[in-house]
């Protein structure tokens, strides 16, 4: 996108915000207020999408790093905290938290916390600093937020309680350094091997988002892997390795994803191989599955797919 449409757009996610924090702070009926604030942040959300990449939103919807959530909503609130004299202070974890869910759910819970922490702020201290903690303990990560509250305010965190709870997560409110917290718990996804042997798994794709993707599915699931996007290392890795299955992107240039299965050939057995592709139903790769018996797997990829297309993998890597 041009940077002088990238502009509008977030002059255009500040506006909403601002008029989301003034609907926070009036006193119209409880039920209307919160449907008026499920518009705009909604609206706001919608908006962040025009700034992503096309497609992203889609692959990464159903798993994600807390980290990067969570960074997407202290830049949407930047122009809020800055007007306000408040600013952030991070401590975070080094540890991926990788959260299922709906992403966009938490965005706009996160993005609710984030405005109600604004609103409450005890506006009389100078460089007011919210100070977020990230952490892990068993199955949950949380996020805490700490920072000085107005005397005699109440924050009201059911709006965001209601969505944390959908995804099996829960909301706190207490004290922490003698400060107000507001704490949210999400559930994680284990580091965790499938049954069998780890697998030595290749991708070989020119598109960066979809090499992060597979980096953070295979680092979860406890695999070995290998990630490029240079067909020449690929083969290199291949004569190198004898990865147990090679993700090969359809579309790539110099060499089509069907040209470098059959170069690829010469050093794997077939059942080693796997095609990523949009296009399942083409003539080309009708005719690859069925001559070559090469398995393909649909993009956008989810995780809970993903891991089950390794399952079968690991089954019929057994069972021969």
């Amino acid at each position: 996108m041009e940077s002088g449409h990238r502009e509008e757009v977030f002059f255009v996610i500040k506006e909403l915000l601002e008029e989301a924090l003034r609907i926070l702070s009036s006193p119209i009926p409880e039920s209307y207020r919160l449907q008026q604030l499920n518009d705009l942040l909604e609206t706001s959300i919608s908006c962040t999408k025009i700034l992503m990449d096309k497609g992203r939103e889609t692959e990464m919807m159903n798993t994600f790093r807390l980290q990067d959530l969570l960074k997407k909503v202290i830049d949407l609130v930047d122009y809020q905290m800055r007007i306000r004299d408040i600013t952030v202070s991070l401590e975070e974890t080094e540890e991926d938290l990788v959260i299922s869910g709906d992403q966009q759910n938490f965005l706009r819970a996160l993005l609710y916390v984030f405005m109600e922490i604004i609103k409450l702020t005890d506006k009389s201290k100078k460089d007011n600093v919210i100070l977020i903690r990230m952490g892990r303990s068993n199955d949950h990560a949380h996020l805490s937020f700490i920072f000085d509250q107005q005397k005699n305010t109440v924050p009201s965190l059911s709006y965001a309680n209601n969505i944390i709870n959908q995804n099996k997560g829960k909301i706190l409110f207490g004290e922490q350094d003698n400060r107000s917290c507001i704490t949210i718990e999400f559930p994680v996804e284990h580091k965790e091997r499938l049954k069998g042997d780890r697998l030595k798994v290749l991708v070989i794709d020119d598109d960066p988002l979809i090499r992060d993707l597979f980096h953070d599915f295979l680092e979860l699931l406890g695999e070995e892997h290998f990630i490029t996007d240079s067909q020449q290392e690929a083969l290199e890795i291949i004569k190198r390795v004898k990865p147990d299955l090679v993700f090969i992107d359809y579309r790539m240039p110099k060499m089509s994803g069907i040209d470098f299965v059959y170069e690829a050939m010469k050093y794997l057995d077939r059942e080693n191989l796997c095609l990523l592709t949009g296009e399942v139903s083409s003539f080309e790769i009708e005719q690859l599955k069925k001559e070559e018996g090469i398995r393909v797997l649909e993009k956008p990829i989810t995780l809970a797919r993903f891991k089950e297309f390794l399952v079968a993998v690991k089954k019929a890597k057994c069972a021969t």
